[in-house]
């Protein structure tokens, strides 16, 4: 297939000729998939590395795409597929090799549906968001920038109606807020309160946090022990985070972190969870 054939490519009868067109014109990846085993129907050209199906079509996502054996990843067209419920990541962040040039995006993943109604395929749609992730990190070094969106989150808290959509608002406005990479929000859970349960993440490809599902209270780790000691903890380095906190591993695995951050959520003076941020 030469150059000008390879922006896009589509199984015959998928697509018509026309909206074959509209799709490739589209500043976005866009993909077709059948079937359990999710075989490429169509996809556009992208510089997303671990999206880049290569043209194979007919070909199962999971032989066309090693690059995405990263945790969660070929699971989460799994998920959508057997469950038929979308899933959709902001930001997120991934590398097809180490020594590929980290890209962030936005991934909406859809349950395709015969006249029946029943699942048959996903539907992909990513949006290219580097440029954007970048722009706001060089702007979060100024105090003007830092005000706007502190009071975007304050603005954010204030229309969230329920305890879920308040915590979602912590993980995804305080991340981005104080310029991190990933936000991650757990609280008290169980009768006893004697665990911990995630409700919230931002920046996290799927799967990575299978870990951080539920965790006891007492577990060696800065988001519970912030809830103890009240008090904001900070680790500078990633070897003092490892030091202190070795669970902390599980979260490095797809990306490079420098640095983390726990705060104590406070309400009324009760501690209802913590926000960890890595940057």
């Amino acid at each position: 297939m030469n150059e000008a054939q390879a922006g896009w490519v589509a199984a015959s009868g998928g697509v018509p000729p026309p909206l074959h067109e509209l799709l490739q014109q589209l500043p976005a990846f866009f993909g077709l998939y059948r079937g359990p085993g999710h075989h490429i129907e169509f996809s556009t050209s992208t510089r997303l590395t671990l999206l880049d199906t290569r043209g194979q079509v007919g070909i199962p996502l999971r032989e066309a795409c090693p690059q995405l054996g990263g945790p969660g990843w070929h699971e989460a067209w799994d998920r959508v597929f057997a469950t038929g419920e979308a899933l959709h990541l902001r930001e997120a962040s991934a590398r097809a090799r180490t020594a590929d040039e980290e890209f962030f995006f936005n991934l909406s993943l859809l349950p395709r549906r015969d006249a029946q109604g029943k699942v048959e395929g996903v539907l992909a749609f990513a949006v290219d968001v580097t440029e954007l992730v970048r722009t706001r990190r060089a702007a979060w070094t100024t105090a003007a920038w830092r005000t706007e969106r502190l009071q975007a989150m304050t603005a954010a808290l204030s229309e969230a109606l329920t305890p879920a959509q308040v915590v979602e608002v912590a993980a995804r406005e305080g991340a981005i807020a104080m310029g991190a990479l990933t936000g991650l929000v757990v609280v008290p859970a169980g009768a006893a309160l004697d665990v911990f349960e995630r409700a919230a993440a931002h920046g996290f490809a799927p799967g990575e946090l299978e870990g951080w599902q539920r965790f006891e209270v007492s577990a060696t780790c800065p988001l519970t022990d912030v809830t103890r000691t009240r008090e904001p903890c900070a680790l500078g380095s990633w070897t003092e985070c490892m030091a202190r906190y070795p669970r902390l591993a599980q979260l490095s695995r797809e990306r490079t972190l420098a640095a983390w951050a726990s705060v104590p959520l406070v309400s009324g003076g009760r501690v209802f969870g913590s926000l960890g941020l890595g940057f």
